[in-house]
């Protein structure tokens, strides 16, 4: 089992590349369809009207991060988005990281606004 210092980059660098791919079909799959679907993610991410990329770090610099000991026990996660005509930009994403029973993390998707 990953420690909480190796799940936040793999999950989040997964999140924002599915979303610079406009994978969001995909995205609300891996998430289940818990929290934002597919076509709430795809309506605000093109709603905004700019290109989104993966932040050039990979991470975004503004990262925030809440444990939550739970039960479940999880990590919120709030950051901005990269656009390639703005860089970092004014949307942004707050997501979830939930431990699965130990076994395992689950992304979800809370929400996609501008700040």
């Amino acid at each position: 089992m990953l420690t909480v210092e190796e799940v936040i980059p793999l999950h989040v660098r997964r999140v924002l590349g599915l979303l610079a791919e406009r994978e969001y079909k995909a995205l609300a799959n891996l998430t289940g369809n818990n929290r934002l679907s597919e076509e709430e993610m795809r309506v605000a991410i093109e709603g905004y009207g700019r290109t989104l990329i993966e932040p050039p770090s990979g991470i975004p610099s503004d990262l925030r991060i809440k444990l939550l000991e739970g039960p479940p026990r999880s990590i919120f996660l709030t950051m901005s988005l990269w656009t390639e005509e703005e860089g970092q930009s004014d949307l942004s994403l707050e997501m979830a990281i939930v431990d699965v029973r130990g076994l395992a993390w689950l992304d979800e998707i809370h929400n996609i606004r501008v700040m």
